[in-house]
């Protein structure tokens, strides 16, 4: 099972060479049941915007871990998600948010 320390450590303002400026702010987590298993797992929860855009990107990060993966959703704020994929664990702050940043950027 994956834990996040100090989910609250990942909230960042990251100067872009462009001269945007995109943040990502923690917003908390959830307990949930997979309906496949029965399982529960949980969901950390951020979110991501960039100055120059109108829309955010919701993260949620599933702490199951298959195959050395972990579930990485990502959603445009209003509830459209823009992708769902396993990603190769995530084993560190920065490449986390780098990961955050780079989706935040394709807006």
């Amino acid at each position: 099972m994956l834990k996040i320390q100090n989910p609250h450590h990942i909230n960042t303002k990251n100067y872009q060479l462009d001269g945007s400026i995109v943040e990502i702010t923690y917003m908390g987590h959830e307990a949930r049941i997979n309906a496949s298993d029965n399982k529960t797992y949980t969901l950390y929860k951020f979110t991501g915007k960039a100055n120059t855009k109108f829309d955010n990107v919701i993260f949620e990060i599933h702490t199951t871990i298959n195959n050395d993966k972990v579930q990485f959703n990502i959603w445009k704020n209003g509830g459209m998600e823009l992708n769902s994929l396993p990603v190769e664990l995530i084993r560190d702050r920065d490449e986390l948010i780098n990961r955050m940043i780079v989706e935040v950027k394709k807006l």
